[in-house]
């Protein structure tokens, strides 16, 4: 998949500025900003396009991958050693889990109560400073036997080769529905 800069934003291989918090990208003027992030978004020409790929190779990328891998194997503690002790969890709506113990138990309630997830990378890109977006479906068997698939998109933020901050923006009531 191909994207293009919005239009009115600066082109060539030059970063578009400042992107503060990559959750809250807007349109403005000169580039992609917000405010509080020291990233930068790389921004090119219509025709040149913009790579998201499922072959990005990063220290980021090969994180995000790992927690993925983690999740599908059902291993909570490989899990938990791919997060910094200080560990956000967004999990949709619901409330948001801060540290490792959090994270662990969110996780471990999370995996029981399914009988299998496997995540299908679609696309997955990087921000400069560390920050992961991947677009992905999420297969899911429930407890019952029924199995399904759902889109899914999740922000991952990393620090130091493992992830710091970890959000996941689907709707997953269909996995619990009755």
């Amino acid at each position: 998949m191909r994207m293009a800069c919005p239009a009115g934003l600066p082109s060539s291989v030059s970063p578009c500025g400042p992107s503060p918090d990559p959750l809250a990208l807007t349109s403005a003027g000169r580039g992609l900003s917000a405010a509080g992030w020291g990233g930068r978004v790389r921004c090119l020409a219509p025709d040149e396009g913009w790579d998201m790929t499922t072959t990005l190779d990063t220290p980021a990328a090969r994180a995000v991958r790992a927690i993925l891998a983690a999740l599908d194997s059902r291993d909570v503690d490989a899990l938990c050693r791919q997060v910094t002790d200080d560990v956000r969890l967004q999990l949709g709506n619901a409330e948001v889990t801060t540290g490792k113990s959090a994270f662990e138990a969110t996780s471990r309630a999370f995996l029981e109560s399914i009988a299998a997830i496997r995540h299908e990378l679609l696309d997955l890109w990087e921000v400069q400073g560390g920050t992961v977006i991947a677009a992905m479906t999420v297969h899911y068997e429930r407890l019952d036997g029924q199995k399904l698939s759902l889109p899914c998109c999740n922000l991952f933020g990393t620090r130091d080769g493992r992830v710091h901050d970890y959000r996941v923006y689907m709707d997953i009531n269909p996995v619990f529905a009755a």
